[in-house]
């Protein structure tokens, strides 16, 4: 049980970061299509993918 908490938690934790970086990555392109909203709603949503992705992959690899 206690894999699973801090599996969850891991997971959440890649995930808040890949958000946060795909604000900053997603502003950078919007500046430069010149639409930034777009640009910020893109790069959230590659930095979740990304972040949730990590997440999973590293809690997999710890085991335990």
């Amino acid at each position: 049980m206690d894999f699973l908490k801090r599996r969850a938690a891991h997971s959440s934790s890649s995930l808040a970061k890949g958000i946060g970086a795909g604000l900053g990555f997603g502003a950078a392109i919007g500046l430069i299509i010149g639409n930034v909203a777009l640009g910020i709603a893109i790069g959230v949503a590659l930095g979740a993918a990304i972040g949730a992705r990590r997440g999973s992959h590293s809690s997999d690899e710890q085991g335990s």
